[in-house]
């Protein structure tokens, strides 16, 4: 059990699903020191769950609503408002990446080691693009604001 000063043990169960409820870096980031102010070193169990959390926080950014990676191949499939970054996928990829509707796929021959760094960069790019058209769909937003005011005042 976790125990306050450290110990050994299995993980209890509320930390494991603190954890996997997080949904942002900074959360995560938080989580970790207050669990290592709290038990000292962090269990093994955590440290294996810490990838998976820090995956998650990224798909959920990037809209991405699952990932699964099998023996095959990599698939990704987006929430509403995902955008895949086309462009990074087919320098990287080639043409062997497919996209259809909401839907990625990439062959597993294709990913370097485990995948797990080819899943972190995709989520990377995906994030990256969306806040590169956050200010545009911004300033889009307002124009069509002051135009309405223009309108409704004339």
């Amino acid at each position: 059990r976790l125990r306050e000063g450290g110990g050994a043990g299995p993980v209890r169960t509320p930390v494991v699903r603190r954890l996997v409820g997080l949904i942002t870096g900074d959360e995560l980031r938080s989580a970790k020191e207050e669990m290592r102010g709290r038990f000292g070193a962090l269990p093994v169990e955590v440290q294996n769950l810490l990838p998976t959390v820090r995956l998650k926080i990224r798909a959920g950014a990037a809209k991405v609503h699952s990932i699964s990676l099998d023996a095959d191949s990599l698939a990704l499939r987006l929430d509403a408002g995902g955008l895949y970054d086309r462009v990074t996928l087919y320098r990287k990829y080639g043409t062997e990446a497919r996209i259809s509707n909401a839907l990625l796929k990439i062959p597993r021959h294709l990913l370097t080691g485990d995948g797990i760094g080819d899943i972190e960069e995709i989520l990377e790019s995906m994030a990256r693009l969306r806040s590169s058209l956050r200010p545009a769909a911004q300033d889009a937003a307002n124009s069509e604001k002051v135009q309405d005011v223009a309108a409704s005042s004339a």
